[in-house]
């Protein structure tokens, strides 16, 4: 997570911080099994995911499936 991500993160109000750890947290994981955005299709290594009570939150993040690894690229909260 670059610093830009993490500054966005860590302004969100609690609600929205609580379910973009929800996320990344179920994303750690098993990356693939994370409900995607709806006009998200499940073949992409770079997904992005609502998250949050009405979905006022998305979360875009790479898969590096040969480290299992999960870079965040992009986090927004508009609720």
């Amino acid at each position: 997570m670059n610093d830009e991500v993490r500054d966005r993160a860590a302004t969100m109000p609690i609600e929205g911080a609580r379910a973009f750890l929800e996320v990344m947290a179920a994303a750690e994981l098993n990356p693939w099994e994370v409900e995607l955005a709806p006009d998200e299709k499940r073949t992409r290594n770079m997904p992005t995911v609502h998250f949050g009570p009405h979905g006022e939150g998305m979360v875009t993040y790479l898969i590096y499936e040969p480290d299992r690894q999960l870079l965040v690229t992009d986090v927004t909260w508009v609720g």
